[in-house]
């Protein structure tokens, strides 16, 4: 077990250091990279309902875009995912993810009423947005992409966060070993 722990965490750190932080990638691919990877190892209940994971995006066309290159032909909990435009708040139900780009911030406040405790990942941008509610805030750290978790919000929602991804994120607490 500890072997397969060790491998993950070095694998989650090659691919978010090489793919996420690259000098070559637009902030706007990092970001989606970024979204995309936290998708893939947040830890989602198996949901028999579901035909298809969505990635809702409210704001900027470009990570849409970009998220759109990404998830096309991928798979995750066995579902194909899709990516779309969120041009209104009320209609966010069917998505898994929501990115609100930082441009978007006056809608953050009816998100967070609007998720409560769904099983839907509020990823944002800006610094410190994981204390105002999100479970997942994108920040420029050093010139690069970087991000907070507020584990605590993301496992009332029934999503574990695992450890190899708690590492990674800026605000990493020892206490949630």
């Amino acid at each position: 077990m500890l072997k397969r722990l060790l491998a993950l965490s070095i694998a989650c750190l090659i691919f978010f250091s090489s793919q996420c932080f690259s000098q070559t990638n637009s902030p706007e691919k990092s970001k989606a990279l970024f979204v995309y990877n936290f998708a893939k190892y947040i830890e989602w209940p198996e949901d028999t309902e579901a035909e298809i994971f969505t990635i809702g995006v409210m704001g900027q066309k470009e990570i849409f875009t970009e998220l759109e290159k990404i998830c096309a032909g991928k798979i995750i909990n066995n579902i194909p995912v899709q990516v779309r435009i969120i041009d209104d708040p009320e209609k966010i139900s069917d998505c898994k993810i929501i990115y609100l780009s930082k441009g978007q911030n006056m809608f953050f406040k009816d998100m967070i009423g609007l998720i409560g405790n769904e099983k839907i990942l509020l990823v944002a941008e800006g610094k410190e947005m994981v204390k105002q509610g999100a479970d997942i805030s994108m920040v420029k750290q050093e010139e690069r992409m970087a991000f907070e978790i507020n584990k605590e919000s993301i496992n009332k929602k029934g999503l574990k966060v695992p450890n190899e991804l708690m590492v990674l994120a800026i605000n990493m607490d020892k206490r949630v070993f």
